[in-house]
């Protein structure tokens, strides 16, 4: 096979994932602006678009601008804190050689290979045992802890990647440990940092059976944004038109996320894909 022939059948495959992606994404935006009254049928070219499901979207249950307000305080103080923990974590495990750093090391990687689904009952109990089920501390906390596993991991990773030179050249020069990560380290895992900050957010963003187990006892006026969704359904039937632009709504924040962090996202990926 030529390398032609072998560039062409790659190009072939890659626009049928593309359109595999892409599809989907368009019928959701078709729904969302088609009217209620036209929707039931299947996704098709609508005659008129509108705006309506938006303000019905926007409107439900007590409002959405409350439930994307309950989301963004979780993502934000659950990015900050994975961020630091994570930071300080994957420095000691990158840079330092200390009895049971590979034992903790290894306890951090299960911590990434664990699915959510084999935790989420003994979390729950266990936050229910000092009160905070119910709350949204209980999904902050718990959201923490997963995604300390994946960060710490991520940024040992980074760590280990960089010139070991740096780091012994800054100790001689009696630099400590918080000097050394923070004006020589930190500059240059920039990308890995900010690739993370991405990832983070937009998992806990779309987070959705953790917050529906650790809310399940609140009333309906505390929800996440992806929880929110739940309004557009009921025993009889479910709202396609308004659901697909609560979803509109919903998928903006990581969207935008993503595309103000893309210039350093493969960066950062490629950074910290190497470990020992």
């Amino acid at each position: 096979m030529t390398q032609g022939r072998e560039r062409l059948i790659g190009h072939a495959i890659m626009l049928v994932l593309a359109a595999c992606a892409t599809l989907p994404t368009l019928a959701l935006l078709l729904l969302a602006f088609t009217p209620g009254d036209a929707g039931g049928a299947g996704v098709s070219l609508p005659h008129k678009l509108t705006l309506d499901n938006f303000r019905s979207a926007w409107n439900a249950g007590t409002g959405m601008a409350g439930y994307l307000a309950i989301s963004a305080s979780i993502t934000a103080i659950v990015v900050a804190a994975t961020v630091v923990l994570s930071t300080l974590a994957g420095y000691a495990l990158g840079t330092m050689r200390f009895p049971g750093s590979r034992i903790i090391s290894t306890t951090f990687l299960f911590g990434v290979i664990m699915p959510v689904e084999g935790t989420i009952i003994p979390i729950f109990y266990d936050l229910r045992s000092v009160h905070l089920d119910g709350t949204v501390w209980a999904v902050i906390l718990a959201q923490t802890a997963l995604m300390v596993g994946f960060g710490t991991f991520w940024m040992r990773a980074a760590f280990r990647s960089m010139p070991s030179a740096l780091i012994d050249a800054a100790r001689l020069d009696g630099a400590s440990h918080i000097r050394v990560l923070r004006t020589i380290l930190l500059p240059l895992a920039r990308p890995s940092l900010l690739a993370l900050v991405a990832l983070v957010l937009t998992w806990t963003w779309n987070e959705f059976l953790l917050a529906l187990v650790l809310l399940a006892s609140t009333t309906a006026d505390l929800r996440t944004a992806p929880l929110a969704l739940g309004l557009f359904q009921s025993q009889e039937s479910v709202d396609i038109n308004g659901l697909a632009a609560a979803a509109v709504v919903v998928a903006i924040v990581p969207i935008a996320a993503f595309l103000a962090l893309q210039r350093h996202f493969v960066q950062g990926l490629t950074t910290g894909a190497t470990v020992e």
